[in-house]
């Protein structure tokens, strides 16, 4: 077995991104995140994150940017440029009030809005955005099934 049939990725999957799906709504429907990978494969993220951290720079390599600045940069560059979109994210999960019915168009202030409500939802799509697995060649995924 080669190393690229071990770590080799689509780079057009990272990009443009991977459907993850997590259980079902109480309607049956299934709530999907569209998330591209959060590595340098993704230039529009690696790009931002330059950006959205250059003024914090010397902060950064003190080890004194105090956590609350350093979590909203980096939720705000995944939202920008990791997550792409949604489908069937009940509105109440974003709003957080229970009686709120449908779903919720996606958009970077609700997808703040979700993450501020749903911490550990964010950080699986993090973890989920950093693995390779998820990008992997779909030639390589269907040797693997063989």
């Amino acid at each position: 077995m080669s190393l690229r049939s071990q770590f080799g990725t689509n780079t057009a999957k990272e990009t443009e991104g991977v459907v993850i799906q997590f259980g079902e709504n109480d309607d049956k429907t299934i709530p999907g995140f569209h998330i591209s990978r959060m590595s340098r494969a993704n230039v529009r993220y690696t790009k931002a994150m330059e950006v959205a951290t250059r003024p914090y720079k010397r902060q950064i390599e003190l080890g004194t940017l105090p956590n609350d600045t350093s979590e909203r940069i980096f939720l705000d560059v995944f939202v920008r440029t990791v997550l792409r979109g949604w489908e069937n994210v009940l509105l109440s999960d974003v709003t957080g009030n229970v009686k709120d019915t449908g779903f919720a168009t996606f958009s970077e202030d609700n997808a703040r809005k979700l993450f501020s409500n749903l911490p550990e939802l964010f950080e699986d799509l993090q973890q989920q955005a950093k693995s390779a697995s998820l990008f992997k060649e779909e030639e390589m995924e269907a040797d693997s099934k063989n």
